[in-house]
């Protein structure tokens, strides 16, 4: 579910297929096609103009593509090394919803001691329509997993009276993370990690006097298990 306590309800149906490939010894490209048709329904009368606004039933066909040059030790549970990657969707190839994206990201490991990796990672991201506003439902969100100590979309615009993500076009995000072993045997798989995470999400393409859209920097500190 992309957005907490959302006023709507968005039922999604399609299929997608990837192929990844070697372009050389440490650089991958992948290629996918998407064809998706999605409801946005039972919205709440109270909801935003906005929110109402997208209210029926579209259809999506997307092709995407992505480029990583990875030199980690391993894609499973990496603790040396790195990774940085673009990627871009295209949405319009059919179907009426059409838009682009295009991202770029990255990671680093760096072992501190036996058993213990520090990371750092940062992405970004900026999509605009193509001839159409971008749907709310297909904008970028952040919080939950993607900002950790943040609600599912709980950064970025929302409507004027504050109730409502609306989700935005550009972002970005990086996050500095140390794990460590909780003394359980390694067959358990099970670490800690303390992190920091930090980013933002803004400019939704709504008009100015229906959205609370601010762009400071968010963040937070904590620890989990993995």
């Amino acid at each position: 579910k992309k957005y907490q306590n959302a006023t709507f309800d968005q039922k999604i149906y399609g299929v997608s297929f990837r192929l990844r490939y070697r372009l050389a010894e440490y650089l991958f490209q992948s290629l996918s096609y998407t064809l998706r048709q999605d409801n946005v329904e039972n919205i709440d009368q109270n909801a935003s103009r906005i929110i109402k606004e997208q209210a029926g039933r579209s259809n999506t066909s997307m092709v995407s593509q992505d480029i990583v040059y990875d030199r980690r030790d391993s894609i499973i549970d990496p603790t040396d090394g790195y990774m940085v990657g673009f990627g871009n969707d295209i949405a319009g190839l059919g179907g009426n919803v059409r838009y682009f994206k295009t991202r770029v990201y990255g990671t680093y490991y760096y072992p501190i001691a036996d058993d213990v990796v520090f990371s750092l990672s940062a992405r970004t991201g900026v999509m605009f329509g193509i001839g159409q506003k971008v749907r709310v439902v297909d904008r970028y969100t952040l919080g939950g997993d993607s900002l950790r100590g943040f609600e599912l979309s709980g950064i970025g615009p929302r409507d004027i009276n504050g109730r409502d993500p609306l989700g935005g076009l550009r972002y970005y995000a990086a996050t500095a993370e140390t794990t460590f072993p909780v003394g359980l045997p390694n067959e358990f798989g099970v670490k800690a990690a303390a992190f920091v995470d930090a980013g933002n999400l803004w400019h939704s393409g709504d008009p100015a006097d229906q959205v609370v859209d601010k762009s400071g920097l968010r963040a937070s500190i904590g620890i989990g298990l993995r």
